[in-house]
């Protein structure tokens, strides 16, 4: 703003594992503690304006068919963490599956569920037989068609962390 030529806002961030109950999570002194300002935001319990309320959006009545969630409860975000990671990931990683088939989806979702198995231990039943176990190649240069039907997100926890170069996939108890 050419009014303002010498104003800058500096936005500071830090995750932490909890509801926000950390009191001074970004180390600040005495000084910059007063001046600070929290704001809590509730996707869920937090009024929205009338002219902008439509119930359909509304996420204390909303439930999803596909993926048996919701509506969400007043003690909701104690699942905040899953949430927020879940959602960051998806827009994150939108070049690495928008082309990506059900079919490719599924067979990264077995991949995946097969090696927390192994390094947790557990033999699951509903595990689909595999003669490969190794990690699953990057998603990179994904040229299947994108997807039709039903592109619900896995359910069974399974997450990918984006690398700048390779998309590399991680399992959740990394």
């Amino acid at each position: 703003c050419s009014f303002l030529p010498r104003f800058s806002i500096n936005i500071e961030t830090k995750y932490e594992d909890n509801t926000g109950t950390t009191e001074n999570c970004l180390g600040l002194d005495e000084e910059e503690l007063v001046e600070r300002e929290v704001d809590v935001v509730d996707i869920a319990y937090d009024e929205v304006p009338e002219h902008h309320y439509k119930e359909e959006e509304d996420l204390t009545l909303f439930h999803s068919k596909k993926t048996d969630r919701g509506p969400l409860k007043p003690d909701w975000q104690a699942v905040r963490d899953i949430l927020l990671l879940g959602h960051r990931q998806a827009f994150a990683w939108i070049d690495e599956w928008i082309e990506l088939t059900m079919e490719d989806v599924r067979e990264y979702e077995r991949k995946m569920n097969e090696k927390t198995n192994e390094k947790v231990g557990v033999q699951n039943a509903d595990t689909l037989p595999s003669e490969d176990t190794t990690t699953p190649e990057p998603l990179e240069g994904a040229t299947s068609p994108p997807a039709e039907g039903d592109t619900s997100l896995p359910t069974d926890g399974t997450t990918m962390t984006p690398n700048a170069k390779t998309a590399e996939k991680t399992d959740p108890i990394d």
